[in-house]
């Protein structure tokens, strides 16, 4: 991820500290070492300070800098973007996809560089988008080469056939995502589902994890349970679909808690278990539940003209 910070801000607060003790820049280079030139940068708002220069700048100053310095980040305004495109991954809207290209465009083209620490992380973003874009324009080839792009800016050289051999951030896994999702439309469901697993493995399965990344860990189990049935590997569709429903039913999450449902069911039809249609039944029930009535009478269309399903039937 990009961060930013009010460097200005935090220059002008180091710059009071060390007047209000009646030092000189020159009196910081003789008390802990730090090059008076380094200082004036600082002061000036002209560059991010490294941790080791934080470091002798709090003893010299009696001030704990590395704990201020974090309060001058502007967090909120730049980590918005990147829960709105987790939002955006986990609904598959072309409507947010537009708003959030053109509020993005409008941010960057207005910041300051100076005030980013890696300015190549918001290109990172505006790739993403792109590939997002040409995604829903069925351009799948051109989306993953752009996914592949974005992921060369974090991992130098990073190579899809030696997806295995890298360590990936929190955003490089939803670039991974991204990835296995358009895999699975050309379509190349082994390597799709060697994608995800990887996220599952770099994945944050703390009760602390926020919403959304629980909701992104259900969306990964659905995918690899489609990919699986897509195969006709039903038995390991199952697997991935209970993976998925335990996780949700465990925080009481009820996004995608339809659709593994009705994939279980689905994938119980052709293994010939007579116990699909109480999946079938309780996929069209939650979505009832969940306020979702049109995409309800979808999934019941769908069961009765494929799967010899009949709501009313005592199951």
């Amino acid at each position: 991820m990009f961060s930013s910070y009010d460097l200005v801000a935090f220059g002008k607060r180091v710059k009071y500290l060390r007047k209000s003790l009646s030092f000189t820049q020159k009196d910081i280079e003789r008390i802990v070492g730090i090059n008076p030139d380094t200082l004036r940068k600082i002061e000036a708002g002209l560059v991010v300070p490294r941790y080791d220069t934080l470091e002798l700048l709090s003893v010299a100053l009696a001030k704990d800098l590395l704990k201020e310095f974090i309060t001058y980040r502007k967090s909120d305004l730049y980590f918005n973007y990147y829960q709105r495109l987790d939002t955006l991954i986990l609904d598959n809207d072309l409507q947010k996809l537009r708003e959030l290209q053109a509020d993005f465009h409008e941010f960057s083209s207005s910041s300051d560089e100076k005030d980013l620490v890696n300015i190549y992380h918001g290109q990172q973003f505006n790739l993403v988008l792109k590939g997002i874009s040409l995604f829903y324009d069925k351009c799948i080839s051109q989306a993953i080469e752009v996914y592949i792009e974005a992921l060369q800016i974090s991992i130098a050289g990073f190579d899809l056939a030696n997806h295995m051999n890298y360590k990936y951030s929190f955003f490089d896994t939803r670039i991974l995502l991204l990835i296995a999702t358009a895999l699975s439309n050309i379509p190349n469901y082994d390597l799709s589902n060697d994608l995800l697993d990887q996220c599952i493995k770099y994945s944050n399965f703390d009760p602390q994890a926020s919403f959304t990344e629980k909701c992104t860990i259900i969306k990964l189990y659905f995918n690899l349970s489609y990919n699986a049935y897509s195969q006709d590997k039903h038995e390991l569709s199952i697997k991935y679909a209970d993976e998925g429903i335990r996780y949700c039913n465990l925080y009481h999450i009820s996004y995608l808690l339809a659709g593994l449902t009705f994939r279980k069911g689905v994938s119980m039809f052709y293994l010939k278990n007579k116990e699909y249609k109480t999946y079938l039944k309780s996929s069209i029930q939650i979505l009832h539940l969940t306020n979702h009535p049109k995409l309800a009478d979808q999934y019941e269309d769908i069961a009765r003209k494929r799967y010899d399903f009949d709501l009313q039937i005592n199951v």
